[in-house]
């Protein structure tokens, strides 16, 4: 399970990044592999959505929690429609040289920003 203080941080950038609230679902481990060689591996927090005009799910992480770094809110919206297929989406944005904000991929579907979370 994770701390609470990380869910609330994930919680407050739907807010920021969407403007809209966002209620703790589940965690779920995520292994991207392709061609048997790991790409990304995480856990990513799911969360139902409350006031997306889109939206009903919601996916986000920070990239690295321990150290503090950029958070990820991925919105589900097709073809996005799994923890995975969220983390492919934001690997192909951040593949394409997106650095501080980007709505672009997926029919606006995924948002980073530089929201970083706080260090223990």
């Amino acid at each position: 399970m994770s701390e609470p203080k990380y869910i609330s941080w994930l919680q407050a950038a739907f807010v920021r990044l969407h403007g809209c609230e966002a209620s703790h679902v589940e965690t779920v481990h995520v292994c991207d592999r392709r061609k048997c060689e790991t790409v990304w591996e995480g856990d990513v927090e799911v969360f139902d959505l409350i006031g997306h005009p889109g939206a009903r799910t919601g996916y986000a992480w920070a990239c690295d929690k321990d150290k503090g770094s950029d958070t990820i809110a991925v919105l589900a919206l097709p073809p996005v429609n799994s923890p995975l297929t969220a983390v492919k989406a934001a690997l192909v944005g951040m593949s394409n040289g997106k650095n501080a904000v980007y709505k672009h991929y997926f029919h606006s579907t995924l948002t980073t920003k530089k929201l970083v979370y706080p260090s223990k």
